[in-house]
């Protein structure tokens, strides 16, 4: 963002040369008053822009910890179901998990070897 920087530092020139030279002159139908008010307003707002990402960043983290218990809880629930007699690896709770069932293993052969 180097136009934000570089106009930041305008505006402090001007700001600071208004206050030293015609503090109360008028400029462009405006009073120094005014402009350090507009000026204000910019360094609200980056502050309020700085807070907003420093919360995002905070919510962003929050969510991706949910996210980890969330996954262990189902690796532990698959183990549990994996483990189940009455459900088994070869259950359709087991395969709607998104594991592929014992039943449904592709059979490892031997393969031939190629002379």
């Amino acid at each position: 963002m180097k136009h934000l920087k570089l106009s930041r530092e305008r505006g402090e020139k001007f700001e600071t040369s208004w206050q030293e030279n015609a503090p109360d002159k008028k400029w462009s139908e405006g009073t120094l008053a005014e402009f350090k008010a507009k000026r204000q307003a910019i360094a609200d707002v980056e502050s309020e822009i700085t807070n907003g990402e420093a919360r995002l960043k905070a919510f962003m983290i929050q969510r991706d910890n949910l996210n980890q218990d969330l996954m262990k809880e189902c690796d532990y629930i698959a183990a549990d179901v994996e483990g189940d007699r009455n459900f088994g690896p070869d259950s359709a709770l087991y395969g709607g998990f998104g594991y592929i069932r014992k039943s449904d293993r592709k059979k490892g052969g031997s393969k031939k070897k190629q002379p």
